[in-house]
C-alpha cells in the first residue's frame, strides 16, 4: 500500500472573492482527494492529511514548520501541497522538486486541466526562481517527492465559478485523486 500525504495550505490569512479563505478551501478539496481514492482505490493507497480542519496553527506564525514537521513524520513516499493562488492570474500552476514530482505533478495537471486552464502550456517549475532564490519550502523541506499545486487564483471571478462552491472544490479534488492514481498506476 502506497501512502500519499495530503497537505492542505494552512494560509488563512489568504482570502479571495465572496469571503473564500484558502485554508478553508484547500481543506475542502483534500477531503474529497481523499474519499475518491479510498472509494476507488483503498487496498492499494492510503491518504494522510497534514492537518485537522480546524488546524491548531492557524495563528502560530510557524505554521510552516509544522505543516512540513507533519507531513515528515507522517510515512507518507509522496506529498501533494494543495493552496489556491492570487495576485492577478488565472488557471492552474504546479510547483515541482525533482524529476519524480514532475511525474507526479504532470499526472495531476492532465486530470485537472478539463476544469481549470492552465497557466502556460507546461507550468510546472522548479522552486527556483530566474534569480536562483529557493522558496517553497514545502518541496525543498520534505523527505518525500512533493509537489504543490495552485487550485485556480482565489481573486479571479472566473476561476471562483469552480473553486468558490463546494461542488467544484469536490470536482478539483476528484480530479487531483484521479491524477494522484494515473501516476501510481492504480
Amino acid at each position: 500500500m502506497t501512502r500519499i500525504a495530503l497537505d492542505p495550505s494552512c494560509q488563512f490569512h489568504n482570502q479571495g472573492i465572496g469571503g473564500y479563505i484558502e485554508a478553508h478551501g484547500a481543506y475542502q478539496i483534500a477531503i474529497a482527494c481523499a474519499a475518491w481514492l479510498e472509494d476507488n482505490h483503498g487496498d492499494k493507497v492510503e491518504t494522510i492529511l497534514s492537518r485537522s480542519p480546524v488546524n491548531q496553527w492557524k495563528h502560530d506564525p510557524r505554521y510552516l514548520e509544522n505543516e512540513i514537521h507533519a507531513v515528515n513524520v507522517s510515512g507518507a513516499k509522496y506529498c501533494v501541497s494543495i493552496h489556491s493562488d492570487a495576485g492577478g492570474g488565472h488557471g492552474v500552476t504546479c510547483f515541482k522538486g525533482g524529476a519524480v514530482s514532475h511525474k507526479l505533478g504532470q499526472c495531476l495537471l492532465d486530470e485537472i486541466k478539463s476544469l481549470l486552464p492552465l497557466v502556460r502550456p507546461t507550468p510546472i517549475y522548479h522552486y527556483k526562481d530566474k534569480g536562483g532564490r529557493r522558496y517553497l519550502g514545502i518541496i525543498r523541506r520534505t523527505i518525500m517527492p512533493t509537489c504543490l499545486i495552485e487550485c485556480g487564483f482565489h481573486d479571479n471571478a472566473q476561476d471562483m465559478k469552480i473553486l468558490g462552491t463546494p461542488d467544484g472544490r469536490g470536482e478539483i479534488g476528484r480530479a487531483l485523486a484521479r491524477g494522484i492514481a494515473k501516476f501510481l498506476k492504480c
